[in-house]
């Protein structure tokens, strides 16, 4: 079953995970129980329909013969105890065949695909995946075009080659902003804009397209158009293709559109003309954080099913059951208008539970925002709302729950989803939507497209509002019955029955109703073809049993479960090693951002900690820093028991907005409490410094300065590429002091772009008196590996004012790998000590890479020097010496000479590794080793002496298909020492590699996945003899 739905639903829907749940019954096609098809239900987790994150649920139609399956693509899945064919020369027939107009694709700028580039996007290229400071980027198919290149601060536009119309439809990929006009694509004929789309405000590509039969032999172009700065204010654009029918016609294999509909079946004992089915509403993503007590999760309504050829294709219609009417009560409320004047206007309706149905006249304005819908559960103020409507330009049935009460409690929750809905021959639109207290079901058209979503309102959100935005809207209709409750409360002397009451137009007592001609049993059901459909409760973040090797590693730091990114608010309290994480607890993606906690006293075994700083009231807790108040300046402790002070970013989802924040811990940083007088920098103070008024000011780095007696923070100014310096007398209160930006680093590449996660530190150059302040920043764009990187600066500090030294572009990376991002080093080290180290998140993919259980990894802690080598004063970075007692040695070579046709270390075998070459290359020769080998996989770490190059090539690396830029070869140059000693040293895990060149001013990070089985070991030399003067492999075993 997975190979066959991989094939012929999962990759056309752009999902992947656990498929569970099963259920595979008989449905008669247009009430013809002559002509039966079977539908195959399953679950996916996670997985989704587009726009959703989480766990949904997929269909499939064909035959079957009890014992197989047989797909109307025409491929075959077989049942569990046969074997599953796939014939060589079979596959599945396209949906439809197109002309691709631009895949972006490849690699160049815009301007030498012919396109024209202006602004911001001047000399740009597409890009590769997620950007910089980007939520993660899903839905897009190789290179794309994303202009969130400096962020949200971004302007431009992109204008096609001029083509002829030859084909009816226009399709394409497209996400980012809802800012029509400002974030769009236009198609344009004699400069004028004849067909328009914007976003969703969701970091997801999804297919729309226009009907351009009516333009067909005209000459146009495309233009893709970037214009705000505001929150949202960037666009992506994928797959432009011209065709005679709309691909979206692929998407319709979903049970539910919407977030929580999941392990759909049918209940046995009826006929396959009275099939009748339901689902469980809720998501695994969010399943056990929702705001209910002392219940989490319920089941849909029960829906009929049935079968019905809509554009000469079977598709899945479900209505609410004949007997959902004994619910509905009188009076009932019904209206026509021959137009919704645009905006919005009440309804004399209030309720927590109604049944709606209203139909209108389906529109061809070019406008993307064109929308007609319903306003409910509102307040007064229309402060908390849900909105389901239509979208006429799309063609797309929506629920938007962004406003619709406690949202906060997941990061994904907030959201807008769509289902794809096609007028009637007669250019109606239909909606039925059943509104209870805590969900919203929505069924299209004849029940073709159906869009279920939880939502938590306020208990005074009961008012109903009509909204007609872009233009008026003709030919409504509508329809609305309060409905009773399936329980007999009167039985019940604990509730209150007023608090059932809905009303029409007065406050009269509605009558309460029970469903006594249905039971619905809580025990499993079973389906018909006898698969069990017991939900999993398996923890979300845990791979099943038959769950692939989830690449966790042996020693490198990785969240107990699900999502982390970079780590922040680094420091050592006593012996203890404080790690703290941008994290997510509930789910395995970005979002729902916390500080995450771990401890140790190794830099190498850790201890899981409860989350330090959580996110509350809609207040996200971003990147910051740690710092010692030993004076108690801050006046949050006492003199006998100072604090530690955590600074960091409030972000708040619902408006983008970013301030400062402060909290403390008298507990050695055990516990943190919000300080009382939060923001610390509000957006007020922030806007006059920041071009987007305070939506890209993050990433405190503060400390005590002591010649000047002051506190300072550096915050990093998204796309603006500047950090800003602030001073406080006490921490708590800050004032502007200056900006250090790119027009201050003369030389400074034009392609670093995006700055983000600065850290500032005094570091003494190695072997001499003379110190440093260092500046280390992650730039979105522009680093070696392409995409996100590490760079460092040193100059002079005066406490208000940094002065960077002349640059030098050989020496300004700290890693020259793709996987080394938001360097932050630890604080408050003893001078005893005297190291300064730093770590990163090794992961520049968002949630690509194919691990279950767990996103992010820390890379593993290195010492940071800064020394005069090769007439250049450079960053070194090496491992923590903590890593040299750990682990055995597998093998030691000393003095031995390498010839071209010999190998070395093909009898050892490991996943968790340390090793050390030392050695001098003849001239033009190559040493190279392989790690992580078996069958075609391999990782190849070489040395080439002609080039001065040392280089990563993981092209063979195992899974590189997750992300476009999983693959590659990255390089770092690397000369011999006094010597003419080469020096290497490579840490091996689970998923990664981390290479330090010479005393460790080359390094390169790569993340690999490669299959658990791929564990050998070669080292060879081509084109010259190499003389080993050592090599040792050690094997590390830690966790």
């Amino acid at each position: 079953m997975k190979l066959f739905l991989r094939r012929d639903i999962m990759e056309v829907s752009g999902v992947s995970g656990v498929l569970e749940c099963p259920s595979l019954f008989q449905l008669p096609l247009n009430g013809n129980e002559a002509n039966l098809k079977w539908v195959l239900q399953v679950g996916v987790n996670p997985g989704g329909p587009p726009g959703t994150t989480g766990s949904g649920t997929l269909y499939q139609l064909g035959t079957f013969d009890g014992t197989r399956f047989t797909a109307e693509s025409g491929v075959t899945q077989s049942s569990p105890t046969s074997t599953i064919t796939t014939p060589p020369t079979e596959t599945p027939a396209p949906v439809n065949s197109s002309i691709i107009f631009e895949s972006f694709k490849g690699t160049g700028t815009y301007a030498s695909r012919g396109w024209n580039a202006t602004g911001d996007l001047r000399g740009a290229s597409p890009a590769q995946g997620t950007l910089g400071g980007q939520q993660p980027v899903t839905g897009y198919s190789g290179n794309f075009v994303n202009t969130f290149i400096n962020l949200d601060a971004t302007i431009g536009t992109l204008i096609s080659p001029s083509f002829n119309i030859t084909h009816k439809q226009i399709s394409f990929l497209i996400g980012g902003g809802n800012l029509p006009g400002q974030e769009c694509i236009n198609l344009k004929i004699q400069g004028q804009v004849v067909r328009t789309a914007t976003g969703a405000n969701a970091e997801m590509l999804i297919p729309q397209s226009w009907d351009v039969s009516d333009l067909l032999g005209q000459s146009a172009v495309i233009e893709i158009v970037d214009s705000s700065t505001s929150g949202w204010g960037h666009i992506m654009i994928d797959e432009i293709t011209f065709s005679d029918a709309s691909p979206e016609v692929s998407l319709s294999r979903w049970v539910d559109f919407g977030p929580d509909f999941y392990a759909a079946v049918p209940f046995n004992g009826l006929s396959v003309a009275d099939r009748v089915g339901i689902a469980w509403m809720s998501n695994w993503q969010y399943a056990s954080s929702i705001p209910t007590s002392p219940w989490r999760g319920g089941f849909t309504i029960p829906r009929k099913l049935s079968l019905k050829t809509i554009d000469d294709r079977a598709t899945l219609i479900q209505q609410p059951v004949a007997n959902w009417t004994s619910l509905e009560t009188v009076p009932e409320y019904t209206k026509s208008w021959d137009t919704v004047a645009e905006g919005t206007q009440a309804l004399p309706l209030s309720g927590k539970t109604f049944d709606i149905t209203t139909t209108f006249s389906d529109r061809t304005s070019t406008s993307s925002s064109s929308q007609y819908g319903l306003i409910l559960r509102a307040t007064s103020d229309l402060g908390q709302q849900t909105r389901v409507g239509y979208n006429f330009a799309t063609k797309r049935l929506f629920v938007d729950r962004t406003k619709s009460g406690n949202v906060g409690f997941d990061g994904t929750f907030s959201s807008t989803y769509y289902a794809p809905l096609a007028p009637s021959s007669n250019g109606q639109v239909t909606l039925r939507i059943l509104l209870d207290w805590s969900s919203v079901e929505v069924f299209g058209g004849d029940g073709q497209a159906t869009l279920t979503t939880q939502i938590f309102p306020s208990d005074n959100g009961v008012d109903i509002w009509l909204f007609s935005t872009g233009g008026d809207t003709g030919g409504v209709k509508l329809n609305a019955k309060s409905i009773g409750s399936i329980y007999n409360t009167s039985s019940n002397p604990s509730s209150s029955t007023s608090s059932n009451k809905s009303s029409l137009v007065t406050s009269s007592t509605v009558s309460t109703s029970t469903l006594s001609s249905m039971t619905i049993s809580t025990s499993p059901v079973s389906t018909t073809a006898t698969i069990s459909t017991t939900l999993s409760t398996t923890s979300r973040a845990s791979p099943t049993p038959a769950a692939p090797y989830d690449f966790r590693p042996t020693y490198h730091f990785v969240p107990d479960q699900n999502w982390m990114n970079e780590p922040n608010g680094l420091i050592k309290i006593g012996s203890t090693w404080h790690l703290f994480f941008q994290h997510n607890p509930t789910g395995n993606f970005w979002g729902n951002i916390n500080w995450g906690h771990a401890t140790s006293t190794d830099l190498i075994n850790w201890v899981h900690k409860p989350v330090a700083i959580s996110d509350a009231d809609g207040i996200q807790a971003f990147t910051g820093t740690s710092y010692y108040d030993p004076s108690n300046l801050s006046g949050l402790g006492t003199s006998v028991n100072p604090p530690y002070l955590a600074f960091f970013t409030g972000y708040f989802s619902s408006s983008g907005v970013q301030d400062q924040r402060l909290a403390y811990s008298l507990d050695q940083g055990t516990t943190w409490t919000k300080y009382s007088g939060n923001p610390i920098v509000s957006q007020q103070q922030e806007s006059p410094h920041d071009v987007t008024k305070g939506l890209e000011a993050r990433d405190p780095k503060a400390f005590f300065h002591s010649p000047t007696g002051k506190w300072v923070m550096i915050l990093a100014h998204g796309g603006q590429n500047k950090v800003t310096f602030w001073t406080s007398p006490d921490a708590k209160s800050w004032t502007w002091k200056s900006d250090f930006t790119s027009a201050n680093i003369p030389g400074l590449p034009s392609a670093i772009t995006g700055w983000e996660v600065p850290d500032f530190f005094e570091l003494q150059v190695d072997g001499t008196t003379t110190k440093k302040w260092v500046l280390i920043v992650t730039p979105a764009n522009g680093s070696p590996a392409t995409g996100n990187g590490v760079f460092g600066l040193t100059g002079s500090f005066d406490g208000a004012v940094f002065t960077a030294d002349p640059i030098d572009t050989s020496t300004l990376w700290l890693d020259y790998g793709r996987d080394f991002d938001g360097a932050m080093s630890w604080e408050n080290v003893p001078a005893s000590d005297g190291r300064r180290i730093i770590a990163a998140v090794a992961n520049s993919y968002g949630t690509n890479p194919p691990t279950n259980t767990w996103k992010g990894m820390l890379s593993f802690p290195r010492t940071l020097k800064l020394k005069q080598l090769n007439g250049k004063l450079q960053f070194l970075q090496l491992p923590v010496s903590e890593l040299d007692a750990t682990g055995t040695s597998l093998t030691k070579i000393t003095n031995r000479i390498l010839a071209p046709g010999q190998s070395l270390l093909a009898d050892l075998h490991g996943k968790a590794l340390d090793i050390r070459l030392n050695f001098i290359p003849a001239a033009g020769s190559t040493l190279s080793l392989a790690v992580r080998k078996g069958g075609n996989e391999q990782t190849l770490i070489k040395y080439s002496q002609s080039r001065t190059e040392l280089s990563v090539d993981r092209n063979a690396s195992g899974n590189t298909g997750y992300d476009p830029a999983a693959g590659g070869i990255h390089v770092a140059a690397l000369q011999a020492d006094s010597n003419g000693v080469v020096h290497v040293r490579v840490l091996v895990d689970e998923c990664s590699v981390e290479v330090y060149g010479g005393e460790g001013e080359s390094v390169i990070s790569d993340l690999i996945f490669p299959a658990a089985s791929s564990d050998g070991l070669s080292l060879t030399t081509d084109g010259g003899n190499v003389d080993l003067r050592s090599v040792e492999v050690r094997a590390i075993t830690v966790f």
